[in-house]
């Protein structure tokens, strides 16, 4: 009785009880949807009337000066109106489509609109120090990677001192708190 080569014994063990090369899975990744008036310079063109127009050029204006120059998905543009027209919103899209501009972006338009309230106000005092948005997370990974984002946003001088300028009074802070 003749014994197998051995190299017969490792092909026939690395193909039929431990693969080592498999057939390569390939995964599709979903096109997201463009919006329509979705550039910071066309957000006007979505409003329904003259105050929704002021607010989402003056939140154009802002998201520009941050180096947003491309047009946005149709769910994060929805979502900047939703959050214009007092909806509420929930975003359940793919991962890297943009989930997180869905809420920083709404986010940015709340600071401007205080900004405004803060200018129309009869003292013109500035915007008090108080929480004005609060963003949650699951695990501290998140939390570090949507800091970063939030820095790019906020800790920005040129966005700051417009919102300084529109009315704000001081310039907006961040934290972060993990426990």
């Amino acid at each position: 009785m003749s014994r197998p080569h051995l190299a017969d014994q490792r092909d026939r063990y690395f193909t039929e009880e431990f693969p080592l090369v498999q057939e390569p899975l390939i995964e599709a990744i979903p096109q997201y949807q463009p919006g329509d008036g979705a550039t910071p310079d066309e957000f006007t063109q979505n409003a329904d009337d003259d105050e929704e127009g002021e607010r989402l050029n003056g939140l154009g204006q802002l998201l520009k000066q941050s180096g947003v120059n491309y047009s946005l998905y149709a769910h994060q543009m929805e979502s900047i109106l939703a959050h214009l027209r007092d909806k509420d919103v929930v975003v359940a899209t793919g991962t890297g489509s943009g989930k997180t501009e869905a809420f920083l972006f709404p986010m940015m338009n709340h600071l401007h609109d205080e900004a405004l309230r803060c200018k129309e106000a009869e003292e013109q005092k500035p915007s008090e120090r108080a929480v004005k948005c609060l963003m949650l997370y699951p695990m501290n990974a998140l939390v570090a990677d949507q800091l970063s984002r939030l820095r790019e946003l906020l800790g920005n001088p040129e966005i700051s001192t417009m919102l300084l300028r529109k009315g704000y009074g001081r310039f907006p802070q961040f934290g972060m708190y993990t426990g």
